[in-house]
């Protein structure tokens, strides 16, 4: 059975293009990448508190972690998971963060 991924894969390569909402790349991006640490209100658990931080704060750090640079103590678990995102991926993770509500 096929299965939509790979029909999507398969019509990519034939050079169809897909779009994915960025409400919803940013969604997957944050449940794939920041979750477990952040939690998923971005209330902090292992990583620190997240909401209600400004857009550019966030930005500023994410920048920060890709660059291999030092935002606070445990810094260097996040350059890895940065180094992964372009800067479509930060606008739309950025977002995504900025509009989730703390339970």
């Amino acid at each position: 059975m096929t299965t939509h991924k790979q029909i999507a894969v398969a019509l990519m390569a034939l050079g169809f293009s897909f779009s994915v909402g960025a409400t919803g790349l940013g969604q997957t991006k944050y449940t794939t990448m920041c979750l477990g640490c952040h939690g998923a209100t971005a209330q902090g658990i292992v990583g620190p508190k997240l909401t209600g931080q400004t857009a550019e704060e966030l930005t500023a750090k994410i920048n920060t972690y890709r660059n291999r640079g030092n935002v606070g103590p445990r810094s260097a678990m996040m350059w890895g998971v940065a180094s992964q995102l372009g800067n479509g991926d930060v606008e739309v993770l950025v977002n995504h963060i900025t509009n989730l509500k703390e339970k």
